[in-house]
Parts: structure tokens; sequence; C-alpha cells
């Protein structure tokens, strides 16, 4: 899919200014794609029109959410009649959550998109995932988007011996693994360089908090490990650029920071709004940063309820 044809802006090389103004037009949009049962759980009778109205409507946790579906079936909470299965044998799974319009399914993996442009991945490049069950969501996004927006090729294997797969992505020449950080700790111990015949472009950790990223990175031979933080609600929320900063698809999503949480609002795929994931980001706009991005960038991530990873082995 050629950059001109992708319906929201992936190149983020604008002024803050144009973000923010890129961010009511994507409200905009999304307000005018709601049925009219999502708007009025949603709103509550608010006439929202910019985010600062965001601020007036009702806000949600998960708890509300799972009452609206147990209560007032089959409405859910993305579409009406979603199906939030996914299917592990097909990179089409993910497009089952957007029922509806394909448009949905491409804004759902833009901020992916983002983050494997800024590191040029492109037609030559091989895109592997160790991981699937809960978390198979999250990578599956990420393998649609190397493949749709930069050509890039996949390598899957149901192989669960981690040498074993170190074999197989070496044969496919990957060259862009995704795996939890656990997964990512247990292969970096095997020496992962003795199997891979191509460098590593890029190492993502998905799915939980990332830590001992240094040893991670040294194993595989890149400068950094990619942290990147998502939900199922929202797509990609943050993501590290190659200067090594995370930054915030501030354009694609209204964050609001209490005392306690922030609440989220996406702006771009799924009609969620005023919702706590359980997490409180913080960010600030520090200028442009090395990597070109007038992104803003994360300050301080903290998980204030139960750690919601869902740990692969």
């Amino acid at each position: 899919m050629k950059a001109s044809m992708m319906p929201l802006a992936v190149d983020n090389f604008g002024s803050l200014d144009e973000i923010y103004s890129r961010r009511e037009q994507n409200l905009t949009e999304m307000i005018s794609r709601l049925t009219g049962e999502q708007r009025d759980y949603w709103f509550n009778g608010i006439d929202v029109k910019t985010t600062d109205d965001l601020l007036k409507i009702p806000k949600r946790t998960p708890e509300d959410i799972l009452n609206l579906q147990l209560n007032k079936p089959p409405f859910g909470l993305f579409t009406p009649g979603p199906i939030m299965s996914m299917s592990s044998g097909t990179t089409a799974g993910i497009r089952k959550l957007f029922p509806r319009s394909l448009d949905d399914y491409y804004r759902y993996t833009l901020g992916n998109a983002r983050l494997l442009l800024k590191y040029g991945i492109n037609d030559t490049d091989v895109f592997s995932s160790t991981d699937t069950g809960g978390m198979f969501l999250a990578h599956i996004s990420y393998e649609e988007a190397a493949m749709v927006f930069c050509g890039a090729r996949r390598a899957r294997t149901s192989e669960h011996s981690l040498v074993k797969r170190l074999e197989f992505m070496g044969e496919m020449g990957v060259t862009v693994l995704s795996a939890t950080c656990t997964k990512l700790l247990r292969m970096a111990k095997l020496n992962p360089k003795k199997y891979l015949k191509r460098p590593m472009k890029m190492v993502m950790s998905l799915g939980e908090k990332l830590h001992d990223a240094e040893e991670i990175a040294d194993a595989f031979g890149v400068t950094h490990v990619v942290d990147s933080y998502g939900a199922v609600e929202f797509g990609s929320i943050y993501w590290t650029c190659p200067a090594g900063h995370k930054h915030v698809n501030a354009d694609m999503l209204f964050m609001e920071n209490t005392p306690d949480l922030t609440y989220f609002s996406n702006l771009s795929s799924l009609p969620v709004f005023r919702y706590a994931l359980g997490e409180k980001l913080s960010f600030s706009y520090k200028g442009q940063c090395e990597c070109g991005s007038h992104l803003p960038t994360v300050d301080a991530f903290e998980i204030k309820g139960p750690d919601r990873s869902n740990k692969v082995d």
C-alpha cells in the first residue's frame, strides 16, 4: 500500500502543531463513523466535536465494558457484532476485528507501519515472530503492517524449540523479530548470532514490560531493543525510534492523565473513548528528535493495576 493511499498520515515529520491538528481531524472522522448506539454509549448525550469535549464524557473501565457486553448482547465494544477471536493460521485473522471496513483495519495497523518505516523495513526484509496464543494479536498486527505497508515477507514456524527457531530464522534470512521479553532473553542466551545469516534490523519486545534490554540487544547485534506498547483497544500507543526514544502516537490518540491512571481515547480505528487500561503514561514534547519525528516522547510509564502482560514461553 503506497503512502499516498494510506487513510492516515504515516509521515510524522510534521510540526507539533500539525500533529495536534491532525489529531482533531482524526477525531472528526472517527465520530462520523460511529453507529448511533456507539455514540450514545460513549458520549452519553454530550455533543463531542473536539478533543476538549472528550473531558466531559464519562470515564470508562474494563469492568464497564464487561457489564455492557453481558447485559446488552450482541452489541460489542468495537463494532456491531464484532468477532474477537483470532485465527493463528492466517494473517487475515486480525481483519476479523473489522467486519465493517478494511479502512478501519488499515488504521489499526498504521501505528505499527510508522515504526517499521522508521527503521527502513522494505521488500528485502523478512519478518518473524516467536509467539502465538494470547499475545498473537500484537505480533500479527506488526507482521501485517510489515507486509502491507513495507512489502516485507514473513517467516513462520510452529517449532517450539528455540534452537530450531533460530536455525529456521537463519535459513529464512530473518531481519525483523518480534517476541515477548521473556522469549527474547531465552533466545539471547543461545548466542543467536551463531545461527543468523543476515544482520538484524529490528528486535521488538511486545506484550511484556521490557527489561535486560542491553543483554538482548548485544546478543542479536542491534543498537537497542524496540519497546512497543499497545493494546487491542488502541493498537500501537508508543514505540522506540532508531534514536532510542519512545514516541507517542499523539495524532492517533488522546490521553488524559489523572493522579492514578491515564485515560485513553482512540481517534484512528476502534471507537473507545476516555478508557482506563490500568497504566499511567506521561509524555512531553522535547523538540524534534534525531530520528526526524516531532511526536512527543514518553517521560514515564507505570503499571498501576495488575500486570496485563500475557507471558508466553
